[in-house]
């Protein structure tokens, strides 16, 4: 009992990764020029598939700068609509200028989150953009960064590998598979 395997440890959901969401970040939002001091205008931000370059979705938007907020409306994969803003704040940067930051819409626990972010994401289930503490995500090196740890344990374990060697072989091969 309790030996090794035992457990149901790989059977649990593994969290979202931000890489599966769509993401509205603010400093490509600047370097489109959609995030500048003193603009008012609207117009869409598209979203496409790596492997096909097909659109995957798209979203409107209407930006005011000087009131520092940034209305995000359209369909979701042509059915549920949504009209909402999202509140935009500003640090100076030691070399002058402005970086632009999003503060999160959603509310978790009834309370507004208000958490100052640079980027939001939408999961495929989701409805709205939020921070990525709001969703609960996580990053996909994460989930890569053990997995390859009960193998090499096994691998040690059977040939009597000391621990100093079993830790180069592992950064070894992390390095190579990664």
């Amino acid at each position: 009992m309790g030996g090794y395997g035992s457990g149901r440890w790989n059977w649990h959901d593994k969290r979202i990764t931000v890489e599966d969401c769509m993401q509205l970040d603010a400093i490509g939002l600047t370097r489109k020029n959609i995030l500048r001091p003193g603009r008012v205008d609207s117009g869409t931000i598209h979203w496409s598939y790596s492997l096909s370059g097909k659109e995957a979705s798209s979203i409107g938007f209407e930006v005011n700068t000087p009131a520092l907020w940034l209305r995000l409306r359209n369909c979701i994969d042509g059915a549920e609509r949504f009209d909402y803003r999202v509140t935009l704040t500003t640090t100076n940067l030691p070399w002058g200028g402005a970086r632009w930051w999003f503060i999160c819409p959603l509310i978790k626990d009834d309370r507004p989150c208000n958490r100052r972010v640079g980027k939001l994401y939408r999961p495929l289930d989701g409805r709205y953009f939020g921070c990525r503490l709001c969703y609960n995500l996580t990053y996909q090196s994460c989930n890569d960064s053990h997995r390859l740890d009960s193998i090499l344990a096994r691998l040690a374990a059977s040939t009597s590998i000391d621990p100093v060697e079993k830790a180069s072989l592992m950064d070894m091969l992390t390095d190579e598979y990664p």
